[in-house]
C-alpha cells in the first residue's frame, strides 16, 4: 500500500474528477449499492459523489475507504483522490 502523507486541503474539490475516480474505483461490473456494501458507505452518498452533488470536501476516511475497496487492477492512486478532493 502507498505510504500516506499528511493530507492538507488547498483548493475546492473537483467534482467531475471525483466522480470519474469513483467510477474507476467502482469498476464497470459493480453497482453503487455493491460498492456501498464493500465500503460501508451508503449508496446514496456514493451517488451524490458520482453526480457531483457534494457541498464540501470529502473526509479523508471516505477517500481511504474508496481507495482500499477499488476493483482489482484499478490505477487510481490516493494522490489522485487527494488532488481531486482539493
Amino acid at each position: 500500500m502507498e505510504e500516506r502523507k499528511q493530507y492538507i486541503q488547498y483548493t475546492e474539490p473537483d467534482k467531475k474528477a471525483l466522480a470519474r475516480l469513483l467510477g474507476e474505483c467502482k469498476g464497470p461490473d459493480r453497482t453503487m449499492a455493491q460498492m456501498g456494501e464493500a465500503t460501508g458507505l451508503s449508496a446514496s452518498m456514493l451517488s451524490r459523489i458520482n453526480n457531483g452533488n457534494i457541498t464540501k470536501p470529502l473526509p479523508e476516511e471516505t477517500l481511504v475507504t474508496i481507495f482500499e475497496n477499488r476493483v482489482q487492477g484499478c490505477s487510481v492512486t490516493m494522490d489522485d483522490l487527494y488532488r481531486a478532493n482539493g
